[in-house]
């Protein structure tokens, strides 16, 4: 009978919002309906609970998940439910419970056989085992996320993933520049959010498993930080754009600060401390109306094309 309550807690815990008796009994044919009603009975004691939703009765997990069999494995439970998705080690429980290690590592594999609770391995500390509940999903931190497998880190995947993705991101930009007349409204067409990106990978069909927004997200950082892509925010969504590869810094190339026609003085003494305190002063010749203006000037153009 024990298998047939692990199948029926199996198929419950799979059906978060309830389950019918019928629909257990047509999931697991090879048990007869008696044997699975008397399962139902004993369950309901100390792990599922009826409800009624119109005229049908469900089944469902009870919500109170950290009482145990006695005393002592309740305070173990309450311990690692704290601990939520991230787990905890076992010399934490120790501590926080007062309880042998010997009688501990007895009522630990007593929950794990009960699926009460699970063991898992973190990618910080792959011979160390944490604790957590049965139905609780490890976080990223813990696992890794996609790009670990088996506590191993995928090269392969991050660098696909980091290619397509920059890709994608370069290819908006030339087509965004040759639709567009004006440098600025091609840097606006060329902005992509991480969703364009997924549904281009996703579209491409070469990835086996899903791709997690999130697990996206993290890519397109290390290509901001790369200084491939620039990161842009706006009402309150990230945007992302192709960034020229240049290896001068920008400042160093400000457009009034090698034009002929502007005058640029420089404070050497500021300059020392803040780039900020530069200053300049164009001479009468660049101004808002004439044949040289901010507008037309084809240093600003250029510059405008490298950031």
């Amino acid at each position: 009978m024990a298998d047939v309550d692990n199948k029926i807690l199996d198929l419950v815990k799979a059906n978060p919002d309830g389950i019918t008796q019928a629909d257990i009994t047509s999931a697991i044919p090879d048990v007869g309906a008696s044997d699975i009603a008397k399962s139902i009975n004993t369950l309901m004691k100390k792990h599922l609970q009826v409800f009624s939703k119109g005229n049908t009765l469900l089944f469902r997990l009870q919500k109170e998940t950290r009482v145990g069999d006695n005393q002592t494995e309740t305070v173990v439970l309450e311990i690692i439910s704290n601990a939520g998705d991230k787990g905890i080690w076992m010399q934490e429980i120790t501590k926080k419970s007062n309880i042998a290690s010997v009688q501990l590592a007895k009522v630990l594999k007593n929950l794990e056989t009960k699926k009460r609770i699970k063991t898992i391995k973190s990618v910080a500390a792959s011979r160390k085992k944490l604790f957590m509940l049965f139905d609780l999903t490890p976080d990223v931190s813990i696992t890794g996320g996609l790009f670990y497998s088996k506590q191993d880190f995928d090269i392969e995947l991050a660098e696909t993933l980091n290619e397509e993705s920059y890709d994608y991101i370069e290819k908006k930009h030339q087509i965004a520049k040759a639709n567009n007349v004006s440098l600025i409204q091609a840097r606006e067409a060329s902005a992509v959010s991480a969703n364009d990106v997924l549904r281009y990978i996703e579209g491409r069909g070469f990835m086996k498993v899903e791709v997690p927004l999130k697990e996206l997200e993290r890519v397109l950082y290390t290509l901001v930080l790369d200084k491939k892509i620039h990161k842009i925010s706006k009402n309150g969504t990230n945007f992302y754009r192709y960034r020229q590869p240049t290896k001068t810094a920008g400042i160093v190339v400000t457009p009034c600060g090698l034009c002929p026609v502007s005058l640029f003085k420089k404070s050497f003494f500021k300059l020392y401390f803040s780039l900020f305190f530069l200053s300049f002063q164009v001479k009468k010749d660049c101004c808002d109306t004439g044949d040289i203006t901010p507008v037309k000037c084809e240093y600003i153009n250029k510059w405008l094309e490298l950031y």
